[in-house]
Order: C-alpha cells, then structure tokens, then sequence
C-alpha cells in the first residue's frame, strides 16, 4: 500500500507484535481492553501513570477525575481500510462507511478507558493533529483552575506509524525523505540537512491535579503548570507564516498566563519536526521572543514525532528535566539552516538547574498550544 504512493524503505518508530506483548505482560493485560493497539498503549500508560501518583481505580471515583483524551482517529490497518472501502456493493463483505467511521472515532476508544479506570463522567476527546495532546491538557488545566474539578487524567495514545498517516504526511511533504540511511540520523530539528517528520507510535499520561487537592492525599508533586496558550490562527491547514508570528503569540500569551516575562524562561522544548516550514518558523519566532537564547531542544531528534501524543511526551520529559537537573540533547543537529532564526540548539546533555520550562506543540490547521512549567517547590 505504501509503495503506491512513493513511501519505500521509509524509517518509523512503530510498534512491534514483540513490543505488544511485552506491554500485556508487563502491565498484565488479559482480555481487556481488545486487540486495538491504540487502546491497549493507552491504558498501559494510564496505569503507569496512576501507579507514580500513588492512585487506585477506587480513588479515582472518589475524586470524581475526569478524562481528557487525545487521538486523531486511524485505529485499524491499511489492508482493512482499503478493503472496506473498495469493497464490491453486491458483495456480502461490503461495509458501508458509516461502519468504517464508527471504527476510527476516538470517543470509542475514551468510553473503553472510562470503563477500565473507573472514570467520572464522559470523557472529553480531542482531535487537534498535533497539538491535540496539548490542547487536552489545556482543557483540563483550565477546568481544575475554575474549580469544577480537582483532578484529572490527561492521556493521548497514536499509532502514528499507520500508513494513512504516512501517506498524508508524504502528500504535503512533511514525511522524511529518506535522505540518511540511519534511522538514529533521521529525524533533525533545525538542521541546515533536516529533512522531514519521522512518525512514531506512542502513548503518554498524565495526572493534573489542584495544588490544596495534592498536598491533601500527600502526592509527590512533579511540576506545577504556571500558564498555558491556545490559539488558532487560521492562516493555511498544512503550514504557518513563516516569520513565526502566530508561534511568537502563542508562546508570548503563555508567559501572560503565567505572569512571567520572557527571560524568566531557562529552557525551551520546541515542537521541532524537522520540517522546513516548522523549524524556520518556531526558530524565528523564539529568537524574536527571547534574545537571551536559552537552550532550545526537539525531543522528536530521539523520540520521532506522535503527533497527538507528542505535546504530552514532551511535556513528561521536561518534567523530568525539571526533577533531574539534567537537560537532555537535541540530537543529530550540527549547524542551524541558513535562513532558520538564531537560536542555541543543545546538542549534548548536561547539568543544568532551570526553574521555568516552555513547550511548544503547533499543529495541521494552525492549532497552536504553549506550556510553561514550573519546579515543584518544596
């Protein structure tokens, strides 16, 4: 199916039947939930994340946590899918696309990890392309602030590697072009030699939670969230200006949010797709913004991009940095594009203490979302 359609030999970081079976093992993962790749990495995932916040399925109720979930809709193969939809109306195989539809929506896939965790209330889905694991954030951030929850589960799962991703990424030429042979040289933000998004499969969760709420039932707290952005900015479905302003207001309303101003900001996660367009425009945009260069690193150099899960990975990694004092490397990067912003790129992990993160994730559409993270006090 690939072939077709020019994609031959192309790295991506999927999933693999070994890998599947190491996750069912691991988080003992019998009958439930099915066969479905993106429901079974989220709900690993999702217990994962309850365990390091010391919560049970019973407390969960309790609490009356709510369910913010991320995907954008590709949950069975490509030889089924083309079978379905090429399928011969007279046949008694044929299936109508309403029926194929319903196979793709990711509220089937929120309504089965309510069940499994036990959740409040119905889940609140988000389908945002890139930026939608964010945005799920974002909407529960706002939701705790307001008081109308004091806890939530925020998670995104995404076969990223499913070759209809792969085929639209390659139709408007954001998909690696294959140019290195290594898949670890692959992926390249900000490189003058970057060449394309590599696609990968992932899942990732996170427990947000009110401050008073934490303290109460004695969590270890990670991070705080100091401010937060979303914008749409309604410019053109696959690309953005490319003199960064919309990046530049989506990261300058974050720090509004946070009441912080832009040197307050140790260090950046950007989206960094390794796509021209992105990388010149997120590299304009920080170099306008913050003139003290902090380091600027793309986690998608080591991780691959997994588009709705991207902004939470991203997000967990900072956290990490943030608790470990450790700033991870932007890898496979040399030198800057001749025409990118100027900005510092880290290329090698080292020691570093940072009070204050900013994350970036922008989106097909021209969904852009900015995070600003805090050290945890205490």
């Amino acid at each position: 199916m690939l072939k077709k359609y020019g994609i031959n030999n192309i790295p991506s970081a999927k999933l693999t039947s070994t890998d599947i079976d190491k996750l069912r093992n691991q988080f003992n993962v019998t009958e439930q939930p099915s066969n479905n790749r993106v429901l079974l990495m989220a709900y690993c995932a999702g217990e994962n994340s309850l365990q390091m916040a010391g919560l049970t399925h019973q407390k969960l109720k309790q609490y009356k946590c709510e369910l913010f979930f991320a995907n954008n809709k590709m949950f069975i193969d490509g030889d089924t899918l083309t079978h379905y939809f090429n399928g011969n109306t007279s046949s008694s195989e044929y299936i109508d696309i309403e029926h194929v539809g319903a196979l793709m929506r990711p509220y089937e896939i929120a309504e089965e990890l309510i069940k499994c965790f036990h959740l409040s209330g119905q889940p609140r889905v988000y389908s945002d392309a890139c930026t939608a694991g964010m945005v799920a954030l974002y909407s529960a951030y706002l939701t705790i602030k307001s008081g109308r929850r004091n806890i939530a589960l925020v998670g995104a799962s995404e076969e990223a590697t499913h070759p209809i991703m792969q085929i639209l990424f390659k139709k408007v030429r954001a998909l690696y072009d294959g140019k290195f042979t290594e898949l670890n040289q692959s992926s390249r933000a900000f490189d003058k030699d970057r060449a394309g998004c590599v696609l990968a499969d992932a899942s990732a969760f996170l427990v947000v939670e009110n401050y008073a709420h934490a303290i109460g039932r004695k969590a270890k707290i990670l991070a705080e969230i100091a401010g937060m952005s979303r914008q749409s900015e309604g410019y053109k479905m696959t690309s953005t200006d490319l003199s960064g302003k919309y990046y530049l207001n989506s990261m300058s309303s974050a720090l509004k949010d946070a009441e912080l101003l832009p040197e307050d900001i140790d260090h950046i996660s950007s989206h960094g797709t390794s796509t021209v367009n992105n990388d010149l425009a997120e590299s304009k945009a920080i170099n306008a913004l913050f003139p003290h260069q902090p380091p600027v690193i793309s986690t998608k150099s080591a991780m691959g991009h997994s588009l709705a899960v991207s902004g939470l990975l991203e997000t967990i990694l900072s956290i990490e940095t943030l608790n470990n004092n450790q700033l991870l490397p932007s890898l496979n990067f040399s030198e800057l594009g001749k025409i990118d912003g100027l900005i510092h790129v880290n290329k090698a992990a080292k020691a570093l203490r940072v009070k204050h993160i900013l994350s970036n994730s922008f989106g097909f559409g021209g969904e852009n979302s900015s995070l600003i993270l805090k050290r945890a006090e205490g």
